[in-house]
């Protein structure tokens, strides 16, 4: 009897698209593999005040948009998308 295996190619690259509310504040390719709180990009490390919050200060990158699921520890294996927390 033979048995044979087939493997199916995994990407090397996935998309990375940041929101604050409704709006697309950037995306960029990253590796396989790579956790979130590794990623190097200036627009992630340190994203941009909303318009008119002076004092708002950034809580992090999270997984949905009800801010339940923190992305720190995340490690991308598919194109992903990240919210912004500010308070």
């Amino acid at each position: 009897m033979d048995i044979y295996a087939k493997f199916t190619p995994v990407p090397k690259q996935f998309r990375i698209t940041l929101m604050f509310e409704d709006q697309i504040i950037d995306s960029f390719d990253v590796n396989f593999g790579q956790r979130v709180s590794n990623i190097a990009v200036s627009s992630f490390i340190n994203p941009q005040k909303p318009a008119g919050e002076e004092n708002a200060w950034f809580a992090g990158w999270f997984l949905d948009k009800a801010f339940d699921l923190n992305a720190s520890n995340y490690i991308i294996t598919e194109n992903t998308t990240l919210y912004a927390r500010w308070y």
